[in-house]
Parts: C-alpha cells; sequence; structure tokens
C-alpha cells in the first residue's frame, strides 16, 4: 500500500531519530542496524524533499493551500505522537530519545527546515 503523506517532515524526523538511536542504544547490534536504517532513512527524506520542491512548483495556488494545510496536521499529528512516553526499557535498549529529547529534536529540525520551504 502507498501512503501519501504531504510533508517530508516526519519521514526526516524519522532520520534524525534513527541516528541518535544509533548512538544511544546500550546494545551495540541495535546501534550497527540502527546507524545503517539512519542513512538509508536520511536518503529517503532527502528524495522526499527533492520530490516536494519539484512539486510545489507545479501546483495551483487552491491546491498549494490545501497541501499547506494537509501539512499542518500533519506536524500537529508529529507533535501529538512524540508527545506519548515509552517506556524506560526501550528508552534505553532502543536509544529512543525521550519526550523532552524529542521535542527539542522537532524544534530545531522544524527551525533548520525554515529556510527550505
Amino acid at each position: 500500500m502507498i501512503r501519501f503523506e504531504p510533508s517530508p517532515t516526519p519521514l526526516t524526523f524519522g532520520a534524525v531519530v534513527a541516528g541518535v538511536q544509533a548512538r544511544r542504544s546500550c546494545d551495540p547490534v541495535v546501534r550497527r542496524a540502527l546507524g545503517a536504517i539512519a542513512v538509508d532513512e536520511a536518503r529517503h527524506a532527502a528524495l522526499s524533499w527533492a520530490i516536494d520542491d519539484w512539486a510545489r512548483g507545479r501546483l495551483s495556488s487552491r491546491d498549494a493551500g490545501r497541501v499547506l494545510a494537509a501539512r499542518r496536521a500533519s506536524a500537529d499529528n508529529l507533535a501529538r505522537e512524540i508527545a506519548r512516553p515509552v517506556p524506560a526499557s526501550v528508552l534505553s535498549h532502543a536509544g529512543i530519545p525521550d519526550v523532552a529529547t524529542s521535542q527539542r529534536l522537532l524544534g530545531a529540525m522544524n527551525r533548520s527546515l525554515l529556510d527550505l520551504v
């Protein structure tokens, strides 16, 4: 199944989190696996931004407004997702950042992406 995501931001955040996990996991096997996944996710995010750039130039102003509204909804959804606490055992083993760190990462990423959009 193909799922349309109106914004490259969630995919980009996934790459950021995978990179953090690759450095923070207490399990060396998980760190190695997530290191490879982070690189792959970063490539997917880069492709997503390239497609986004190409597509935005082809949208009517009406469609651009609809995409912007969908992007805002997607950003709100991502912010809600990362606000959910994760069990401490998962945080350590998988290297997942806690809620506060995830929110800081998302904020920093969003600020740096303002230059791209």
